[in-house]
């Protein structure tokens, strides 16, 4: 019995020093972002009183604005486009029968193995023959087959009994 809750405290010292760590860079961010210059330059992490001029400066000498709906914009249109598409692959790689159906998975699959840097040149050069260079389209389309998305939708349509998806087709 003491044991168990030992090993129950101990456990949640270390998820606490694991929260900890990983909220430490967010906090150091927000504090240094409160802080002057003057009290940076002198190394103090936490600030002595705050400085809420720092956001004044940055959404008055940038357009701060405009570049939080540009990424508003995109990432919305990522994120549907992402659901969509995953949603309609998952459901004929799971409820579709077609030749060659596991192997397509696979393939499919496998293209998280690529790195985002072995991805760029060929999505510029695609974006630049569709000539959508410089276009909300040319930022998010890359990133719209996701299969990942494609591989949590499938896992969660084949817990979908078989009778279920037969009373849609009536």
């Amino acid at each position: 019995m003491q044991s168990s809750r030992l090993q129950k405290n101990g456990r949640f010292i270390v998820l606490l020093l694991f929260a900890i760590l990983l909220l430490l860079p967010l906090f150091l961010g927000i504090s240094l972002s409160l802080s002057s210059s003057q009290s940076i330059a002198q190394g103090n992490l936490l600030p002595r009183h705050l400085e809420f001029s720092n956001y004044i400066k940055v959404f008055t000498n940038t357009p701060m604005a405009s570049f939080l709906l540009h990424s508003l914009i995109v990432s919305g249109m990522v994120m549907v486009g992402q659901i969509v598409l995953s949603i309609m692959a998952a459901y004929a790689f799971v409820f579709l029968n077609f030749r060659f159906k596991k192997t397509l998975f696979i393939l499919f699959l496998s293209t998280m193995m690529l790195p985002f840097e072995a991805q760029i040149i060929p999505n510029f050069a695609t974006m630049r023959d569709l000539n959508l260079l410089n276009t909300y389209a040319s930022i998010g389309l890359p990133f719209l087959a996701s299969a990942f998305g494609t591989f949590m939708m499938k896992t969660s349509f084949e817990q979908v009994p078989i009778e279920l998806k037969h009373l849609s087709d009536i």
